[in-house]
């Protein structure tokens, strides 16, 4: 393809695109590949996400996710912040303005952990629940990149694969962020190292979560998942960070994300598959 970019190394012949599971290990192919950099993670986030803007037919099913991410999002935050500012109470109420500052930190600290808690808390539950658009998105990705037809899974199967894909993340990341938060609460000097470390923790969760879709398309089991993950982490962290940023888009970034995330996710697996930067086929509109 001209103007591809290819990451093969070692004389590996490249392989049919949307071949995974029981028809051959991606994994395999993936220990042949120089392993993909931080950029092209980000890279296919906004690839994904300029796809999802050309093509105005799936608009509809991308407004489903960004409708169940605003209701549960606010929910889950808003309570988060609310728990944040009780939990300070005491100190914000002595005498001693000393105190008073910590108070007004530890809110600061606490709280900005609660909203992004809440905040994957939120969107996680809205992926299951809009499962079945945001497979359709990236269903539909896939077949422009070169991809094979997959059947469609119902509105359960959907469901339920990505409550689990959610579940399993949070189990990993959420007592990661507790002690995070414990350590910016009895350390607070701290925060200098563990703001960044909650970022990355949240980015990966971010990137767990929307790899879902192309993962479901091909059948991976979760095994399979965690070693794509493994070998391709700085270009996972890389899409992970570039759509956590999006969530800093005031007003809007909770909404777009999984739909634009779902279209990154799409793109950044079938780069890796091919080893070569892609182009959807189908035209605007």
């Amino acid at each position: 393809m001209a103007g591809s970019q290819p990451f093969q190394a070692c004389g590996t012949p490249a392989r049919p695109h949307g071949r995974f599971g029981g028809h051959y290990d991606i994994v395999r192919v993936m220990l042949a590949i120089r392993p993909p950099s931080f950029a092209l993670g980000a890279r296919s986030f906004v690839r994904g996400s300029r796809w999802i803007a050309r093509h105005p037919r799936h608009w509809p099913h991308a407004l489903v996710p960004a409708f169940f991410a605003f209701v549960l999002v606010t929910a889950f935050a808003g309570l988060g912040a609310w728990a944040a500012w009780r939990l300070s109470a005491p100190l914000r109420d002595e005498v001693s303005l000393l105190w008073q500052i910590v108070g007004m930190l530890e809110a600061f600290a606490v709280g900005s952990v609660a909203v992004g808690v809440g905040v994957l808390l939120g969107l996680s539950l809205a992926q299951p629940a809009s499962g079945w658009a945001l497979d359709h998105l990236s269903r539909a990705l896939d077949l422009s990149l070169g991809g094979v037809a997959h059947p469609e899974g119902s509105w359960f199967t959907t469901a339920w694969r990505g409550l689990l894909v959610t579940l399993a993340g949070l189990a990993v990341s959420l007592p990661v962020l507790g002690a995070l938060l414990l350590v910016d609460v009895f350390f607070p000097p701290a925060l200098v190292v563990t703001v960044p470390l909650k970022f990355m923790v949240g980015a990966l969760v971010v990137a767990w979560d929307l790899l879902d879709y192309p993962f479901g398309l091909r059948g991976m089991p979760v095994g399979e998942r965690v070693r794509f993950v493994r070998a391709n982490f700085r270009a996972v962290l890389g899409f992970g960070a570039c759509a956590s940023l999006v969530l800093l888009v005031p007003g809007v970034g909770v909404l777009v994300l999984l739909p634009l995330g779902a279209a990154g996710a799409t793109q950044l697996v079938a780069e890796i598959e091919r080893g070569t930067a892609l182009a959807p086929a189908t035209k605007p509109g």
